[in-house]
């Protein structure tokens, strides 16, 4: 496979994760991969060879999500953290902070929100 195809692969996953998180349901890498008509272990190895992973282009749709989610909406963060396929609001945290170097709570503060 070449390169642009896998590019078009990358962002076929990002559609199918973005449509499937925007519902409230999170894909596994084995439920996008089979929604693509690929096999998971194809799927990983075209990604890695553009230097990107399913957990990688996973988080970075949830956390576009989230940042939305925290200045559109009502939403607690409890439950936008659920949404995002989080099992905890502790766990949503925790990657949140990771993401953006603050929580969750103080992106909304800071945003205004």
């Amino acid at each position: 496979m070449d390169l642009e195809a896998n590019k078009l692969l990358a962002e076929r996953v990002r559609e199918a994760l973005r449509a499937s998180l925007s519902n409230n349901r999170c894909l596994t890498a084995q439920q996008c991969a089979t929604e693509l008509g690929i096999s998971v272990r194809g799927m990983q190895r075209r990604l890695k060879t553009i230097g990107l992973s399913f957990t990688t282009i996973a988080n970075e749709i949830r956390y576009d999500l989230a940042r939305t989610r925290l200045l559109h909406s009502r939403d607690t963060i409890e439950e936008i953290g659920r949404s995002l396929g989080f099992s905890t609001q502790e766990s949503f945290i925790r990657a949140f902070t990771r993401w953006s170097d603050m929580s969750p709570g103080e992106f909304r503060r800071q945003s205004g929100s």
